[in-house]
C-alpha cells in the first residue's frame, strides 16, 4: 500500500446541532463536502468552526442531526474507527518520543506490524520532506518542521479524510505562507478530502476549493474563494472576507438615495428591491482622484471623501476614508511615494457595474446581466 492508495471520502452533515451548558453552539448545520475536495471553514473565534470539526472526527457528539461519511452514518462510531486523520494548532507531538516513534503511533494503536510499520513510517516522513530525520526529538526540530512530523502521523495509517484544525496558527507569516503551498501541494498529489479550519481569510482564499463561512454557529455562506470574496451573500461576509468600501442608501423605484442627503444615483442594470441596502466594492476595485463634487451621472458615481489615516503595504497604501455620506471603508491604491495626509480631501470613483448590493442583514441581490 502506497500513501494516497485510500480512496477520499464525502462528508455530509444534516442537521448538526450541538448546545454546551444549554448554550447553542451549532444551529442544525447542513453542509457536504465531496470526496477529494479541499474545503475551509473560515469564521471569528467562537463560530462554531472546531466544533463542527470535532463532531465529524468524533470527538464530540452532535445533540441533534446526522454525521455521514463515505455514506456511512458515523452515529455511536469512536474517532479511532472512523478513518480520520487529524493535525492539531499545537501539533500534539510527544516530547519523550523520537519523530519515528511519534509518527508511527497510530500504526502501533492498529496493531500494525513492526516492518510494515517502518516501511509506512519511512513514506510518510518522504512525503513531508523529513527523510532522514526519524530519531530526532520535537525538541530539536522548528516550527515548520514539527508541523510535517505532525502532518506525516496523520498519513501515516492512510486516512479517507483529513481534518486540520488551525494548523499553522503557531507559525510566523513567512514560514505560515510556505507551509500553505506545501499542504495544498499535499492535497493536489495524494487526492485526500481535506477540512481546513482557520480564521485567517487570506490562507481560506489562497489554499481552499470552497469556503464555509461560518457566524454564531450557522454557515453564511458556501462557495468558491472568488465567489465568496466577490460576490459576499451577506453583509457579514461582505465585512468579513476583507478591506472594502460600502455605501449606505434607501431604494426607491430605480434611484438610490445616500445617507445624511449625499446625494442620489440610478441603479443601472441592478435589480435590488426597495428600502434599506448597502452596495459594495472590494478595496481594490476603487479609483481615488482629485477632490470634486458628487457626479450622478453615467454608471461611474464620483463621491467626495476625507482620509482618517493611511498605511503603507509596500507596492500600495491603505487609506481608510469617511464618504459623504457618512460611511467608512478602506480603499488600497498605488504608492507613488508619499501618503496623504490625515484630513487629506479626495474623491472616490465607483463603477456601478461592479457593485455588489446588499440588502442589511440579508440575502445579496441580483446583478441584471
Amino acid at each position: 500500500m502506497t500513501l494516497g492508495s485510500t480512496s477520499p471520502a464525502g462528508i455530509h452533515l444534516q442537521g448538526v446541532r450541538k448546545s454546551y451548558r444549554g448554550q447553542p453552539v451549532l444551529h442544525g448545520l447542513d453542509l457536504t463536502v465531496a470526496a477529494g475536495e479541499f474545503v475551509s471553514m473560515l469564521g471569528p473565534s467562537g463560530s462554531g468552526k472546531t466544533t463542527t470539526l470535532k463532531v465529524i472526527a468524533g470527538f464530540e457528539q452532535a445533540d441533534a442531526g446526522t454525521v455521514t461519511l463515505d455514506g456511512r452514518d458515523m452515529d455511536g462510531i469512536p474517532p479511532e474507527r472512523r478513518n480520520i486523520g487529524v493535525v492539531f494548532q499545537n501539533y500534539s507531538l510527544f516530547p519523550h518520543m523520537s519523530v519515528a516513534a511519534n509518527v508511527g503511533f497510530p500504526l502501533r494503536m492498529r496493531k500494525v506490524g513492526k516492518q510494515q510499520r517502518q516501511e509506512q513510517i519511512r513514506r510518510a516522513l518522504s512525503l513531508v520532506e523529513l527523510g532522514g530525520y526519524e530519531d530526532r526529538m520535537p525538541r530539536e526540530l522548528s516550527g515548520g518542521q514539527q508541523q510535517r512530523v505532525a502532518i506525516a502521523r496523520a498519513l501515516v495509517f492512510e486516512p479517507q479524510v483529513l481534518l486540520m484544525d488551525e494548523p499553522l496558527g503557531a507559525l510566523d507569516r513567512r514560514l505560515r505562507a510556505v507551509m500553505q503551498l506545501e499542504i495544498k501541494e499535499l492535497h493536489e498529489r495524494l487526492g485526500l478530502t481535506v477540512v481546513y479550519v482557520t480564521h485567517d481569510q487570506e490562507e481560506a482564499l489562497a489554499m481552499s476549493d470552497r469556503i464555509v463561512v461560518f457566524n454564531a454557529g450557522r454557515i453564511e455562506q458556501v462557495g468558491t474563494p472568488r465567489e465568496i470574496f466577490r460576490n459576499p451573500a451577506t453583509v457579514f461576509v461582505a465585512d468579513f472576507m476583507g478591506d472594502s468600501l460600502s455605501l449606505s442608501g434607501n431604494v426607491t423605484a430605480n434611484q438610490v438615495q445616500l445617507a445624511g442627503g449625499a446625494g442620489e444615483f440610478a441603479l443601472h442594470g441592478m435589480v435590488v428591491p426597495e428600502g434599506a441596502a448597502r452596495f459594495l466594492w472590494r478595496s481594490d476595485a476603487v479609483r481615488v482622484a482629485e477632490p470634486a463634487v458628487l457626479d450622478q451621472n453615467g454608471p461611474t458615481l464620483r463621491l467626495p471623501a476625507t482620509v482618517i489615516t493611511s498605511a503603507y503595504g509596500g507596492d500600495a497604501l491603505r487609506l481608510r476614508v469617511r464618504l459623504a455620506s457618512g460611511d467608512v471603508g478602506i480603499v488600497t491604491v498605488r504608492d507613488s511615494g508619499q501618503a496623504p495626509p490625515a484630513g487629506s480631501a479626495i474623491s472616490v470613483l465607483l463603477d456601478l457595474s461592479t457593485a455588489v448590493a446588499l440588502p442589511d442583514g440579508a440575502d445579496r441581490y441580483e446583478v441584471a446581466s
